[in-house]
């Protein structure tokens, strides 16, 4: 339904980013290989715009739009609820703990949590100090301070100029390919 577009087309867009920001702390796991998790991550979004390439090639071989786009709902209710159920509610974190499980049980291992609180209840003694009065506070930052930063307009000028471009390049890509093929579809 045309109508239906353009809505949706904002909740890919906006809740793309947020899914991939959300499962870019899977890189985390990782360890050393934790850098080309997150690159991979960001790949598999970047290029989740060449599917419809893929679906358009399969709509022309004989499979339904209709059959597609609910294969592409379920792989995205599939990763919905991954995202729901196996991340941690707060984050994953780098480096990892000893014993930290993955999941429905997220967070530090039953058995790691006891020993952990048997070595805190001997050191704590030893690792008690009084707090100096003296220490400098550091001053926190409103929201509205980071949002009117220097730091911010210029990420966001920054950000804005690059979408532009992504979108000036999709948009002229098809013209662009025709003019190049002379017409012919089958090239």
């Amino acid at each position: 339904m045309a109508y239906l577009l353009f809505p949706a087309l904002s909740f890919l867009a906006v809740g793309g980013i947020l899914f991939l920001m959300t499962n870019m702390q899977v890189g985390n796991l990782f360890g050393s290989r934790r850098s080309t998790i997150i690159t991979l991550y960001n790949g598999a979004f970047d290029s989740s715009s060449a599917l419809f390439l893929i679906i358009k090639l399969l709509h022309e071989s004989g499979v339904s739009l209709r059959a597609a786009f609910l294969f592409l709902s379920a792989c995205s209710v599939i990763h919905i609820l991954r995202t729901f159920f196996l991340l941690p509610r707060k984050f994953i974190p780098y480096p990892l703990p000893d014993r930290y499980t993955y999941g429905v049980s997220c967070g530090e291992s039953k058995a790691a949590n006891t020993e952990v609180a048997a070595k805190s209840q001997t050191h704590s003694a030893a690792e008690e100090t009084p707090l100096t009065t003296n220490a400098p506070v550091k001053q926190e930052r409103t929201f509205r301070e980071c949002l009117l930063s220097r730091f911010f307009i210029w990420h966001l000028l920054w950000l804005s100029v690059m979408q532009l471009r992504h979108y000036l390049f999709i948009g002229t890509l098809n013209p662009m390919l025709q003019r190049l093929t002379e017409g012919e579809p089958s090239l």
